[in-house]
């Protein structure tokens, strides 16, 4: 589908031919009216809603207001005026009391947003009531609320769903995230953002695939951004155990590193996402990115973990087999000691020789 086309191209409207070449136009006219007064209805009649324009090179940004009294009049002839062949189309979809576009005219909303981009949209918890493809694989959506809130709630409530966003995704489209000059731009940006509201930034972005020697180089675009960071993280699967995830320190300026910490997902009854925190683990970055290619390895007290989980899942074992098949493992003693007090690895007598068994068992 062409992003424009000549006037004389397309058949005006109210001519027997118009919309009958161009896919069906009219049904499309009409849906997108139709789209937008499921979101608009329940706006207050005396209020004002707005739609915009730009041309298909994303210049010329224009705006149009609309009456909340004559809506369905005021889009179609929106619609007919500004053609999606001609004008890329925009929509906001909180009322304003005035007929400008400004945060003090908002009014009280029943709508929560999110420029998802290029995120995926099952993800999102709570789910989306409106989703729909802006472009090739990028995406909006709106959350419908049982009673309106006011313009700080619905801002914080979109500002928490933004979070999810890598960094990325807010560099401009045909700018190079790998030119320092661009990111060091928007990182400015950022810069004030804190300063102004006395607060800190946390900020993602996705690993590249290809592999380096150094953490600090597995992430996409400039190496400003890390360079910029305070203290930076590195969230990734347990290598032996993908239904883990971990949360590893790979810089800080103004200390030594954190110890990693693991974590699970899992599904309530209800099908909510819960995250488990399941405590430190001697997994170091190191161990996860080596020189050999980014290939994962174990570290000695998760290797003991796992041991113990393998050997007691069956039941109780006597501790002295536990300890035996441990050192032949190459598993120390210290190590074993602290795998089984990270697990609460339960220590039982047993007649006159004592047992160990995992602590859901006991």
């Amino acid at each position: 589908m062409p992003s424009s086309v000549k006037a004389q191209r397309r058949p005006r409207f109210g001519h027997p031919h118009a919309f009958k070449d161009y896919d069906d136009d009219f049904a499309i006219h009409q849906s997108m009216v139709g789209f937008l007064h499921d979101i608009w209805k329940g706006a207050p009649k005396d209020s004002f809603l707005f739609v915009a324009t730009s041309d298909p090179d994303g210049e010329r940004w224009r705006e149009h207001a609309i009456s909340a009294d004559k809506m369905i009049v005021g889009l179609n002839r929106f619609f007919r005026a500004h053609s999606r062949w001609d004008c890329n189309l925009y929509f906001c979809p909180n009322p304003f009391s005035r007929a400008r576009r400004r945060r003090t005219f908002a009014l009280p909303s029943r709508l929560g947003w999110c420029d998802m981009d290029d995120s995926d949209p099952d993800a999102y918890r709570p789910q989306p009531n409106h989703v729909w493809e802006t472009s090739p694989d990028r995406f909006q959506a709106l959350w419908l609320w049982d009673a309106r809130h006011d313009v700080s709630e619905a801002e914080a409530f979109s500002r928490a769903l933004a979070a999810r966003h890598p960094l990325f995704a807010y560099v401009p489209s045909g700018q190079d995230m790998y030119k320092p000059n661009v990111i060091r731009q928007l990182l400015s940006f950022l810069k004030d953002i804190a300063e102004t509201g006395e607060t800190a930034v946390l900020i993602i972005r996705h690993l590249t695939k290809a592999k380096h020697d150094k953490a600090i180089h597995r992430g996409g675009g400039s190496m400003d951004v890390i360079g910029a960071a305070r203290s930076a993280f590195l969230v990734c699967e347990h290598p032996n155990d993908s239904s883990t995830k971990l949360v590893v320190h790979i810089k800080h300026n103004i200390a030594k590193r954190g110890q990693s910490q693991s974590y699970e997902i899992y599904a309530d009854d209800g099908g909510m996402a819960t995250l488990n925190w399941l405590g430190p683990s001697d997994i170091t970055i190191d161990d996860l990115i080596s020189s050999e290619g980014g290939t994962p390895k174990m570290s000695a007290l998760d290797e003991a973990i796992q041991f113990l989980r393998v050997f007691l899942k069956n039941g109780p074992e006597a501790t002295t087999k536990v300890e035996k098949e441990a050192a032949a493992r190459d598993i120390s003693e210290k190590t074993l000691e602290r795998a089984r007090r990270s697990l609460g690895v339960v220590s039982k007598k047993k007649g006159k020789s004592w047992v160990l068994s995992l602590p859901d068992e006991e």
